[in-house]
């Protein structure tokens, strides 16, 4: 087993020795789960920033927003990011130079729905009106009270802990940064006003921490930190009707799923789903590298849907679509981003959509390095 003895390059790893030993650890450690202080949430159009206790080694990270939602006057109804895209950014920094984990509420409702298949209903969450919203659904005037959840499983898994966080470092600090969406864009378009609606509350983050073990020799006893697991999400701009390519970043590791959306505005979005009146269709989905190799066509797009349906029990919320090589065989499907290039997504728009500038797909990888 390798010793921390100078050989680990990323800053979130031990100073001091250790050793690599999942199933030692998995043996004689003890899981914590940890509610941190309360956060104030900062506002539309704004952010906060809190930070991760500097103990054990990190796998899962909870937020759950308790407030309300005053409606002062009726009109807008909740549009296609409500609820979870309340959370309009989240950002995960370890002090590895780069935010780890860099996404959105749409986008973390629709990764637990992946890594949670087949687990439907808000039993617990409490809001007013539907997933994604009803254009009809009109809200009255009153108090509605709100409970959120999400949760950042920083770690691929709560089993093996691969790419967890080791936290009890010195030197590195890991911080989180919420930021809140600008009420208009909860909205449908018709009657949109910041106006109209007053969210006010707290979040209450909650980590799931693990006790390090240390050996005879007094080296800490870790799960494979030096793993890491990203999540992260980047526009790329939809230019016309047609073809559109959506670049996927290229970097180390290894690409398990990746999520599309494509918004025409904040408040309205492209569907693949047949029942989509042309105006907002994407007519197919490919999966291209390296410019002339493209094995992966989905035509129409909803068969993309279906399959996500099938993986999942429906169709991933907000619509959006995931290309998964997790599902089926990962080393068969797995997909090294260093031996290819030119990845991208081909989003077919069609050609009845009425393309504005400021309209893009969003382009998520969850990748481990």
């Amino acid at each position: 087993m390798p010793t921390g003895t100078g050989a680990a390059v990323l800053s979130s790893l031990p100073e001091v020795p250790y050793v690599i030993d999942p199933a030692t650890f998995a043996s004689m450690t003890e899981n914590n789960d940890q509610p941190l202080d309360p956060v104030p949430t900062p506002g539309p159009g704004n952010q906060t920033t809190f930070y991760l206790p500097r103990a054990g080694v990190g796998s899962l990270l909870k937020l759950k927003f308790v407030g309300n939602l005053q409606v002062l006057t009726a009109g807008p109804a909740p549009g296609q990011r409500w609820p979870y895209g309340f959370l309009s950014g989240f950002k995960l920094s370890a002090g590895l130079g780069a935010d780890t984990w860099d996404c959105n509420g749409l986008d973390l409702d629709a990764l637990k729905q992946t890594d949670l298949p087949f687990v439907f209903g808000n039993v617990v969450d409490q809001f007013p009106g539907a997933v994604g919203g009803d254009a009809t659904d009109v809200l009255a005037v009153g108090n509605y009270p709100l409970y959120l959840s999400y949760e950042i499983p920083i770690a691929v898994d709560q089993t093996s802990l691969i790419g967890s966080l080791f936290l009890q470092s010195s030197s590195a600090t890991v911080s989180v940064q919420l930021a809140q969406e600008l009420t208009h864009n909860l909205q449908s378009p018709t009657g949109a006003s910041d106006a109209a609606w007053v969210i006010t509350g707290q979040w209450y983050p909650e980590i799931t921490v693990w006790d390090i073990p240390v050996s005879q020799k007094g080296e800490l006893i870790l799960p494979e930190v030096n793993r890491i697991h990203m999540f992260v999400g980047i526009d790329q701009a939809i230019t016309g009707t047609g073809r559109q390519p959506a670049a996927v970043q290229r970097t180390a590791g290894v690409l398990q799923r990746l999520f599309l959306r494509s918004e025409l505005s904040p408040q309205v979005f492209l569907s693949a789903l047949p029942s989509t009146a042309p105006s907002a269709l994407i007519d197919q989905i490919q999966f291209n590298y390296g410019l002339v190799s493209t094995p992966r066509i989905w035509n129409p797009a909803s068969t993309l849907a279906e399959m996500n349906q099938r993986d999942y029990g429906a169709p991933l919320p907000y619509d959006t679509y995931v290309i998964d090589t997790l599902k089926r065989n990962p080393s068969r499907d797995a997909i090294l981003l260093q031996g290819v290039t030119n990845l991208q997504a081909l989003m077919f728009v069609n050609p009845a959509v009425d393309v504005q500038p400021g309209a893009y797909t969003r382009v998520v990888e969850e990748i481990l390095i």
